[in-house]
């Protein structure tokens, strides 16, 4: 890793009507190091990025330098471009319902003859010798982008933006692996390595602490709008990285004690079929978290939703509380005791352009129904309900969208929990939202459980599990594949587990 510059920021601002959203930024970005950028959603690192990447003006006063040669601002995308400034966004801009081939040309433009035709041998010529330069040979450029795995998406984003122009001197990685399994998120970080090892700086962007450690070799935090602190990767553990990002000191999710479970079961089901889950039995006891993971497509949400009623059961029995009970749709769940934090948050757990109360009482529209709405009454239950969960801002008539996500999530398990559920399902509870968000998310889980509730976890955050669950079962193919439990519960045991060949088997720890 060289000690030039690759990337330097100087007194960089943006300031929106009202709000100031990046406040006399500095920054620099040294060629070959991969450099993690942090902080709260909220905190400035989007309008960073925008500003960066040409889609925003900054406030005057700005300098901003890469390489040797310093950009005149404001300039524009084409020119962020042409400085060999890159960026790979989250929905990675590519088209998938074109080829490889096609999106590889998408921003450079096509090569043409006469009549403007493209020429698509040629085409097939450069995509195939740029995947080869790039290292990746066997990606075949005919095939559609939809067909390809999401690490291998990204790749190709990646590789479009190191050789559009003259080619990418830094590159900025935004949330790449927010959407992406465990086994691919270590292809693109192999990638992520030899892209750094050519010399080109890359800027990550992630809420993920634990991949900033396996990756990363400097790290800065940004609250507020300012750069509050760079650091060596080496030099930090997780808790100072936690408190360097929130900026105080947070007391970190812990595994539930052992002795707050009790052996009486919340849930039981036995040889549950539906969808694509098959045969599938488990309990979890009162006050027990249990975590449930595997690859994307596993089975874990479809767990989630069967045992809600939200996927129709074709066999098998469910038992709350000891009793038999029949759950055909959500409406029978609920009454039952079971409430459901889906993973789809825009999609399914809110409606986006209603209000806090509205969302809120969606679950529990009775609670103050007198032949009338008393919208009186409902405004301060639900203020007074969403000030335990710490929910902000305070403002219970705001439509939900404009909340940061975690936020929302806060909104959506205090709908849940209001209804004091006896089993509590949550699906990717923390997907998309920051470290302090998270932290409050789960200490709430932890609660639930400290007060009886039965509690499974359908995660790919493998760290998480491992920190807050008694037992993590993994899914295959829609099946209960193995269960961790004790000291063998721990990212290496689990992750061998998710891709091991072998049906179905158990590992426990001493102390299971």
């Amino acid at each position: 890793m060289s000690s030039g510059t690759a990337l330097s920021i100087t007194n960089l601002s943006k300031t929106f009507p009202g709000q100031r959203a990046l406040s006399e930024f500095n920054f620099d970005l040294r060629p070959g190091e991969i450099h993690a950028l942090v902080g709260e959603n909220g905190s400035g690192k989007s309008t960073l990025i925008k500003c960066l990447s040409g889609y925003h003006v900054p406030d005057p006063g700005a300098e901003i330098t890469v390489g040797d040669q310093e950009v005149a601002v404001p300039y524009g995308p084409a020119a962020a471009r042409k400085h060999g400034l890159a960026f790979i966004h989250q929905d990675l801009g590519l088209v998938r319902e074109m080829s490889v081939m096609e999106n590889l040309a998408l921003v450079r433009g096509y090569a043409t003859g006469v009549g403007k035709h493209i020429k698509w041998r040629k085409e097939y010529r450069a995509a195939r010798e740029m995947l080869a330069e790039f290292g990746h040979p066997e990606i075949d450029p005919d095939q559609l982008v939809s067909e390809l795995p999401l690490a291998t998406q990204t790749i190709v984003a990646v590789a479009r933006a190191l050789h559009d122009g003259d080619g990418a001197h830094v590159i900025v990685l935004d949330e790449p692996t927010a959407s992406m399994p465990h086994k691919e998120s270590q292809l693109l970080f192999e990638e992520v390595r030899r892209i750094a090892a050519s010399g080109v700086a890359v800027l990550y962007v992630s809420h993920r602490l634990e991949e900033i450690f396996d990756l990363c070799d400097r790290v800065t935090a940004i609250r507020d709008g300012r750069n509050v602190g760079t650091h060596n990767i080496a030099d930090l553990d997780y808790n100072s990285l936690v408190e360097l990002i929130v900026g105080k000191s947070v007391t970190p999710f812990t595994p539930s004690d052992p002795a707050t479970v009790q052996e009486a079961p919340a849930i039981e089901f036995d040889s549950l079929s539906g969808g694509i889950i098959e045969d599938a039995s488990g309990h979890v006891k009162k006050g027990e978290i249990v975590g449930v993971t595997g690859l994307l497509g596993a089975g874990g949400t479809d767990l989630a939703k069967l045992l809600f009623g939200a996927i129709e059961r074709t066999s098998g029995s469910v038992r709350v509380n000891g009793q038999l009970v029949t759950i055909a749709s959500p409406n029978d769940a609920m009454e039952q005791g079971i409430s459901f934090v889906p993973s789809d948050r825009a999609g399914e757990a809110v409606l986006a352009r209603q209000s806090m109360v509205d969302n809120v009482m969606l679950v529990d529209s009775g609670r103050f129904f007198k032949g009338f709405r008393s919208r009186g009454r409902e405004y301060g239950y639900v203020k007074k309900l969403l000030g335990t969960f710490n929910v902000k801002p305070l403002a219970p008539d705001q439509e939900i969208y404009t909340l940061s996500g975690g936020n929302q999530q806060k909104v959506v398990l205090a709908k849940w929990m209001n209804l004091a559920p006896e089993v509590l399902i949550l699906d990717e509870p923390v997907q998309g939202i920051d470290i302090g968000a998270k932290t409050e998310v789960y200490n709430i889980v932890g609660a639930a459980a400290k007060n009886g509730a039965g509690v499974i976890i359908s995660s790919s955050e493998i760290e998480d599990l491992t920190r807050l669950c008694h037992r993590v079962l993994i899914m295959r193919d829609g099946r209960i594949a193995a269960e961790v439990t004790g000291a063998a519960m721990n990212r290496e045991n689990i992750t061998a587990l998710t891709f091991a060949d072998e049906p179905s088997y158990a590992v426990k720890g001493e102390h299971s």
